[in-house]
């Protein structure tokens, strides 16, 4: 299964299943085409069935949905989930951890100028204003990702980021707390 984000030099997210001996082992492997064969360049595994739908050649990161169907893993919830996979060291990191409605399979990803809440240990305000005094439009937990407008300003030593949030509701957000 082929994903999108093929780069400039021929290479592929892809992912694929171990059949002889069948193992149940998934593979999401990232391939170099420009050679006579197909060459893995970083290969992670998963006992669980990977749909890969994007990947930064850059970061080699990728994100794929996870199919989960086992009770003990991710604290007793069930999949599919979207997932951040770290094609370096294999870790996975999932995206959504709320209530599974059985229907989260990732199916495009648009390349934006986002913010990820992080940090917070609660969620961050959304404020009217760039000011800690400014009206509370909304709260966003950590992990959730937020429109960056790319416009800033730093006010009583405080640098806010002007966002949306996916409600379509502006404002803005100290900086402190989202990954850029």
């Amino acid at each position: 299964m082929l994903s999108s984000g093929n780069d400039d030099k021929g290479s592929a997210l892809v992912t694929w299943v171990d059949q002889l001996p069948f193992t149940g082992i998934h593979h999401l492997s990232v391939l170099d085409f420009s050679e006579a064969a197909p060459v893995a360049v970083t290969s992670v595994w998963s006992d669980l069935l990977v749909y890969p739908a994007w990947w930064s050649p850059e970061d080699m990161v990728a994100l794929a949905t996870i199919d989960v169907h086992l009770p003990e893993l991710l604290g007793g919830i069930q999949g599919p989930y979207i997932t951040q996979v770290d094609l370096e060291t294999g870790d996975f990191r999932p995206v959504n951890t709320g209530i599974n409605l059985g229907r989260n399979l990732l199916q495009a990803v648009q390349a934006g100028p986002f913010a990820r809440v992080s940090g917070t240990n609660s969620c961050l305000n959304i404020r009217a204003e760039p000011s800690i005094t400014g009206q509370v439009l909304a709260c966003m937990a950590d992990d959730v990702l937020l429109t960056d407008s790319g416009e800033s300003q730093t006010i009583d030593g405080v640098t806010w980021v002007r966002v949306t949030t996916l409600a379509h509701n502006q404002g803005w957000a100290a900086a402190t707390y989202l990954e850029r």
